[in-house]
């Protein structure tokens, strides 16, 4: 007969307490990975748009002194490889042109540069990965072979004058 001692104190833990904590860092572990994930993303696109707003100053700074848009085969924010500079090449408005830096890991879209026939009026798009944001949410537009849900364009114009153009 095997006697037990009812006075004796047991340290440790029960295997259920040790089920309980490790449920419980579990759940906060998912939790604080996908508020890091959204984070990440919406990170990444403020430094969309951030590029984009940035290259229509640009832009409006040209046309100030140029009294038009650059046309679109001399600006290369693809590769984001060239400047923004006047014809003559004396004055640059932009060092460094903006590029969708995630286009192979999250397979993004390049950004996309659109200015109309007569040089007056431009657009300018990006894709955003949260697309429940406020500034994408409702918006598709096609442009440079792509759809987007996010664009800025020229003060004088709209959108949709821009899709006009395009067909014409």
């Amino acid at each position: 007969m095997i006697k037990v001692d009812m006075n004796k104190k047991h340290t440790g833990f029960t295997l259920v307490e040790l089920l309980v904590v490790i449920g419980i860092m579990s759940i906060l572990t998912v939790v604080s990975v996908s508020q890091f994930n959204t984070a990440s993303k919406r990170g990444r696109d403020t430094q969309r748009k951030g590029d984009l707003s940035a290259f229509s100053k640009a832009l409006l700074a040209y046309y100030a002194d140029q009294g038009v848009f650059p046309p679109e085969a001399s600006v290369d924010i693809i590769t984001g490889t060239g400047e923004l500079k006047s014809p003559s090449g004396d004055y640059v408005y932009m060092k460094v042109l903006p590029k969708e830096n995630y286009k192979v890991q999250l397979k993004m879209p390049d950004y996309c540069y659109v200015v109309d026939s007569t040089g007056k009026k431009f657009g300018l798009f990006a894709q955003l990965e949260v697309e429940t944001d406020k500034d994408c949410e409702g918006h598709d537009y096609s442009f440079c072979g792509e759809t987007y849900c996010f664009g800025t364009v020229s003060p004088n114009t709209v959108v949709s004058e821009l899709y006009e153009m395009r067909l014409h």
